[in-house]
């Protein structure tokens, strides 16, 4: 699992937390259902695999190595 620092306005951290003690989940499972459901979204799906697709032209030669 990787972590990933994350600065939240003071109104979305007080939304999330207040979220966190209603559901009784932790802040950490609800901001990864937040991030799993706007990458899932399909109106994002395409622009998220046309960003992953310029990346890998970019960095095709790198990433053939890495690969070996």
């Amino acid at each position: 699992m990787r972590q990933l620092p994350l600065r939240l306005p003071e109104d979305v951290y007080i939304a999330l937390k207040a979220e966190a003690t209603y559901t009784e989940r932790s802040m950490n499972e609800i901001a990864v259902e937040a991030v799993r459901a706007h990458l899932a979204d399909p109106d994002r799906r395409a622009d998220i695999d046309e960003a992953a697709a310029r990346v890998r032209k970019r960095y095709r030669q790198a990433l053939d190595r890495l690969a070996e």
